[in-house]
């Protein structure tokens, strides 16, 4: 495959595949964890495949657990925000891109 290449992925930090020896660079978004609940409830209700059919009151007590889809979130963010392998990681917060998409396009662009 040829380069440049883009992965979008919802993996956890442990689960990206990293070589040392090949020069990646990682755009990392991490989102107010209410509104990252919200958008999965009704992700996991709309697909059959999650066999979800509860109350946002319960699977709101299951994100919090890290019993979901993506596992926990809380650890998801910290794994990424500390990078221990230290990946060439750009660590974004969605509301500070929302917030200002002008600065926010600028360094992914020195980024990149």
């Amino acid at each position: 495959m040829e380069s440049p290449r883009y992965i979008k992925t919802h993996n956890n930090y442990e689960w990206v595949v990293y070589d040392a020896n090949v020069s990646c660079k990682y755009i990392y978004v991490a989102r107010n964890p209410k509104d990252v609940c919200v958008s999965l409830y009704h992700h996991c209700k709309g697909f059959s495949v999650f066999e979800y059919d509860g109350p946002f009151e319960e699977f709101s007590s299951l994100f919090l657990e890290g019993k979901v889809e993506s596992s926990d979130w809380w650890e998801h963010v910290r794994d990424f925000y500390k990078n221990a392998r230290g990946m060439n990681v750009l660590f974004l917060k969605y509301e500070d891109m929302h917030a200002d998409g002008i600065k926010a396009v600028l360094m992914i662009k020195r980024f990149l």
